[in-house]
């Protein structure tokens, strides 16, 4: 990839700037970019199912845990009334960081709970909390925590490999010709 990067530079270079360099060649700067798209797509396809790590504890109120390289504590459990049931919402922070994880119970669902996770998404990976259960006098929560990394890269993966496409569909503009010299009219 460094390589194209520096053939390109070098391309634009001497045609006078990259507009000129991909309007002239757009098939195959689109394909260099889907290829480019297509390694980051298979980087966060590896690394997200390869190197995910989850974990589940039970928090009491405002105590502090260790799980998985990061510091949780539960700040407040709610019980909140909404038109289509209710939900059980586990106030949580994360390193510091407000995460607000849902057990939502529908009205025509019966008492199933159904969890809603709580999510902070980064380039570097995504963090996912769960709350899978909760203590009905509001003293504890039990909790699953997600992290999967490189996520994001399978969305910029694609959006690569979708601009890319876009450009091979381009015709490429041609270089404008000279006409060729006609005879001049014969005059007698």
């Amino acid at each position: 990839l460094l390589g194209l990067g520096l053939l390109t530079a070098r391309a634009a270079r001497q045609a006078g700037g990259l507009g000129r360099t991909l309007r002239a060649q757009p098939r195959r700067y689109g394909a260099y970019l889907s290829h480019a798209g297509l390694i980051v797509l298979a980087l966060g396809l590896a690394f997200s199912g390869t190197y995910r790590r989850d974990a589940q504890v039970t928090l009491n109120m405002n105590q502090r845990v260790h799980l998985l390289n990061e510091d949780l504590t539960l700040t407040a459990l709610e019980n909140v009334a909404r038109p289509d049931g209710r939900s059980i919402v586990a106030r949580v922070l994360i390193d510091g960081r407000p995460f607000s994880a849902r057990l939502n119970t529908y009205t025509q669902g019966g008492d199933t709970p159904f969890p809603s996770p709580a999510v902070r998404y980064g380039l570097t990976g995504d963090t996912y909390l769960v709350m899978t259960g909760v203590d009905p006098k509001g003293q504890w929560a039990s909790v699953r925590l997600i992290e999967s990394p490189l996520v994001s890269w399978i969305w910029w993966g694609t959006l690569l490999v979708c601009v890319g496409a876009a450009f091979t569909l381009v015709t490429p503009r041609r270089a404008a010709q000279a006409a060729p010299a006609r005879l001049a009219p014969a005059t007698d």
